[in-house]
């Protein structure tokens, strides 16, 4: 498996995510590339207990 920056032969760029719904069930998809620092997460989640858990989880790393 190839990395991005191997791919573009450059630096990796940051890549925004927009997780509307992001309710934790399990690992979420973007998990790795979260991860990596390659990222800025934001995060919508309407449910005010599962906004808490997302803010215990990730912290002021993201935007919830």
């Amino acid at each position: 498996m190839f990395s991005l920056s191997e791919i573009l032969n450059r630096e990796t760029p940051t890549i925004n995510i927009l997780d509307i719904g992001a309710m934790l069930e399990g690992v979420p998809r973007y998990n790795k590339i979260y991860e990596s620092g390659k990222s800025k997460l934001t995060l919508i989640e309407p449910n005010k207990e599962e906004a808490q858990r997302l803010r215990e989880k990730y912290g002021k790393d993201v935007t919830i």
